[in-house]
């Protein structure tokens, strides 16, 4: 409980408090008049002293509470039970309900609310709970507009689509997910200003006279009215009263801001650590003229540490990995380079040195008030940052073009379009003016970090701090971001590259960084991984060749997985399936669908792969496998039932059978429920019958996270969110899992662990569909792997057949980008392009033939289990 609640509730209790002592007591302080006691000071019988007509300034001051706290909860309470639901139906339904209700909110809200009270009172009389119900109608729209903003935004946000794929009730999810976790401090903070308002409004009636309550009857504001101008009488009579109203208002607003404080996130406290003069002078002589040195980093949570001194140096021309699990403090250590770690109570020692030339900049040094401003003059010029959460890096409501452009302009350029384009080319993109009028909600996960990294690039920073920058990233735009980063380097910049993936760094780093609960505890030279001594290192070098060691087995060898014999049931079947998105301000369809007439048949027992590059539809067709998206044409047949053909109820009942593990780490989780208070919601939905203590003690044991049970998901690190979500998935025990990038931003060992987690439950009835770009990953783990491009599914493989087998072209290419075969030849073209005719892929295709680019391909039989479409098919070996 922070000062200022506890302040406020003191406050704001002691005048609820005096409301009821007034109205048990029963005193009437209308006939409590005796001249002859007039104007005494404080004492044993009045320990306020008296008024000017001998009445008691003590019970004067109790009752006249009584002319604004009832009738102002009174008011608080109208506009609760009005405001409240007309802003969650403009929220949550949108469209013309939405646009009806703002209408109104905004007519009334044009109307001046003291204005309104008062023609009110003119009207219907001017007693308090007459005004109170004008205060709480004069307020609705204020409230209603807020709740709309608040419930609008989140309605949109994966955690309400996870909580709906699990299968919970659209009712349950506004009530008690949106309105109550997410909203009740907004509405709690707009009822204590509603509650101040009114307060500041009878009073001021009462003060200035013809409205509110008149003498006899007591009230805060006639009492400060009536003795202030008394000159011989007692100071308390006018005093008193003007103190209950401050601190009246005092304790509303404090409350309020207390509330507003858990909506925002706070900051974070600072020690700086002094570095001795000779010390700095020697290290001055023995670095490089340009350098970033983080030096003896700590950071706490509480008492928590959470980084043990950390130390590290980039420089110029080189790339220095920092690897380690997840939660070891990797993305701490950076954060808190660049002065960004928000979290409350929070400590952070040590020293940051960035020096360019004959410049230095030391911004934990500054003092606390300017230290903001010492960070910001590093940040971007000097020192960049990749973020590893792409999609809350980006502006929800700009394009791609103007967050490009206020990044250029910040360097002093008027950008063409041509520069844009160029920049978004250098990041990955083969066709950047198709992505320039797009917004962040309109990307791909993987497209959304490609953004990322145009923006970083754009900016022009001496130094670069990376973190996990191709997480999401399919092969071939991992290669070309590599290259880009390998390329800047040369040119002389400094990277810090925070990576879960070691097959990086013999090809980038300079040297690797091996971080553990919060300490470095090894450095490795980049050709020497093999050699790490620390247990912490050896499991991320072990755990990396684990998942390799299942991706190609030797030629004839079979590999550990069930096999595909004896899968015959169908659990999952696709046919026909298109699905066009809303494109710009009149929400035109797209020319070319997401996804592409697609066929896809998953088995009960098998475990399925569906790999492409990003923006290839993957997601799209995982939304509209679990329900959650309506395809325009096709149909989805979920064990042996028509989905689309279900009625709502019907389709929510049935989400049991069907659960989607998203994308985001956060998605699954409510932001402001304690990670069991969730996974006990799942347990009472999905297993009724059981003991729901049970039930969550053996998901939270399956996924290692009974540690961390009461935290919120704010603080737990992304492998921990991975895990969670992985319970909720768990407890509702579907018969088809649908893993849409499971393991997108976990170091090695915690993509093996979290393959098995999920493989645990595997029998002949469950069924899996894996989306990944990470191929060995996919490997690993499926029994049959379906390659997609540009919304369409060009082929479809046993899993043993990545290496005897022929393939398409683009599979092909996926292949060499992951290292696994010779590149292919391949035309210096675009790789992809959505296209209504012919094959996406016929740009850079070395085998093209002219039918490629006019007649669509079908699939053609290249073995057991293995369907290419592909018009060469003949010419492959």
């Amino acid at each position: 409980m922070t000062l200022a609640r506890l302040i406020g509730g003191v406050l704001l209790s002691a005048v609820i408090g005096a409301w009821l002592v007034s109205l048990g007591a029963g005193y009437d302080v209308v006939a409590d008049v005796d001249p002859t006691q007039a104007g005494l000071g404080p004492g044993a019988g009045h320990p306020l002293g008296t008024d000017h007509l001998g009445r008691d300034v003590l019970w004067r001051l109790l009752t006249a509470s009584q002319a604004f706290v009832g009738p102002g909860l009174f008011a608080c309470l109208l506009a609760f039970l009005l405001g409240m639901p007309m802003g969650a139906a403009a929220g949550w339904f949108g469209g013309a309900i939405s646009d009806g209700l703002r209408y109104g909110f905004s007519v009334v809200a044009s109307l001046p609310r003291f204005v309104l009270v008062l023609l009110v009172g003119a009207i219907y009389g001017d007693e308090p709970v007459i005004l109170a119900a004008a205060a709480g109608l004069s307020y609705i729209p204020a409230l209603g507009e807020a709740i709309v903003g608040r419930v609008d935004s989140l309605r949109r946000a994966d955690f309400v689509s996870a909580a709906r794929a699990h299968g919970i009730s659209d009712r349950r999810i506004l009530l008690f997910h949106l309105l109550w976790v997410n909203c009740r401090s907004l509405i709690g903070r707009h009822m204590l200003y509603l509650f101040g308002y009114f307060l500041l409004l009878e009073t001021t009636l009462s003060y200035i006279g013809g409205f509110g309550v008149e003498e006899p009857q007591p009230s805060w504001g006639n009492m400060l009215a009536f003795e202030f101008g008394i000159s011989e009488g007692n100071l308390w009579a006018w005093l008193s009263p003007a103190l209950a109203i401050w601190s009246s208002l005092l304790s509303v607003t404090l409350l309020a801001e207390s509330f507003a404080v858990q909506d925002s996130p706070p900051n974070h406290r600072t020690i700086p650590a002094p570095v001795p003069q000779d010390q700095e002078q020697k290290r001055a002589a023995a670095d490089p003229a340009e350098r970033v040195r983080v030096q003896d980093l700590h950071i706490f949570a509480g008492e928590k540490p959470l980084v043990r001194g950390a130390s590290l140096q980039i420089e110029p021309e080189r790339i220095v990995a920092l690897v380690g699990g997840s939660g070891s403090g990797k993305s701490l250590t950076a954060r808190a380079s660049l002065g960004l770690l928000r979290f409350s109570p929070g400590v952070v020692s040590g020293d940051v040195e960035i020096t360019v030339g004959e410049e230095t900049h030391r911004p934990y040094t500054a003092p606390p008030a300017n230290r903001e401003e010492a960070f910001s003059v590093i940040r971007g010029p000097l020192l960049g940052y990749l973020p590893q959460d792409a999609r809350a890096a980006l502006d929800p409501v700009w394009t791609v073009r103007q967050q490009l452009t206020e990044i250029l302009k910040l360097n002093h350029d008027e950008p063409s379009e041509e520069t844009l384009r160029l920049w978004l080319q250098r990041a990955g993109f083969p066709t950047p003016a198709e992505v320039l009028p797009l917004y962040p909600h309109e990307l791909s996960g993987g497209m959304a970090q490609r953004v990322c990294v145009a923006l970083s690039l754009a900016r022009g920073s001496r130094f670069l701090i990376a973190d996990e920058p191709t997480t999401g990233l399919d092969p071939s735009v991992q290669r070309a971001l590599l290259t880009q980063l390998a390329a800047l380097r040369d040119q002389g910049l400094g990277v810090l590259l925070i990576t879960h993936d070691l097959r990086l760094i013999p090809q980038l780093a300079s040297k690797a960084l091996v971080m553990d609960s919060g300490q470095i505890v090894e450095t490795l030279a980049p050709d020497a991984l093999e050699a790490a001594q620390t247990p912490q290192a050896r499991r991320l070098v072990s755990a990396t060749a684990r998942i390799a060691a299942g991706l190609l087995p030797a030629k004839g060898a079979v590999a550990p997985r069930m096999g595909t014999t004896g899968f015959v049931e169908r659990a999952l079947r696709l046919r026909g399936i298109s699905r066009r998105y809303r494109r710009g301000l009149f929400g035109r369809l797209d020319d070319l669908p997401a996804v592409d007439q697609v066929d896809l048949t998953l088995r009960r027992g098998e475990v399925l792969g569906l790999i492409g590059e990003s923006g290839s539809g993957k997601t799209t067709l995982a939304r509209i496998a679990a329900g959650m998206l309506r395809p325009e044409r096709g149909t989805v047949e979920v064990l042996g039932a028509d989905l689309l053909a279900m009625r709502h109820r019907e389709r929510r009942n049935f989400r049991k059978n069907v659960q989607l593990l998203f994308q985001s780490p956060m998605a699954h989780l409510n932001p402001g429920l304690t990670i069991e208070r969730q996974l006990r919601e799942s347990a009472r939905l999905h297993q009724p019958t059981r003991p729901t203590d049970d039930v969550v003690e053996a998901a939270l044991h399956a996924v290692d996270l009974v540690h961390r049970r009461s935290a919120h998901p704010r603080e737990l690190s992304g492998g921990e969110l991975r895990r969670a979500g992985v319970a909720q998935v768990l407890i509702a025990d579907p018969e088809i899992i649908i893993a849409d990038e499971p393991t997108s931003g976990l170091d090695a060992g915690l993509k093996a662990d979290l393959l098995d987690v999920l493989l645990s439950r595997r029998d002949a009835r469950r069924a899996y569909l894996f989306i990944s770009h990470d191929l060995p990953l996919i490997a690993y783990a499926a029994d049959r792997i379906a390659v997609m491009v540009a919304g369409r599914v060009v082929e479809v493989f046993p899993v043993h057949a990545l290496r005897d087998g022929p393939h398409h072209p683009y599979t092909l290419s996926l292949l060499a980008d992951a290292g696994l075969i010779d590149p292919p030849d391949r035309l210096d073209q675009p790789a992809v392009g959505r296209t209504a005719r012919g094959c996406p892929y016929r740009g850079p295709c070395a085998r093209a033939l002219p039918a490629c680019s006019s007649i669509r391909p079908l699939f053609i039989e290249s073995g057991p289990d293995h369907r290419i479409a592909c018009h060469a098919a003949g010419e492959r070996s």
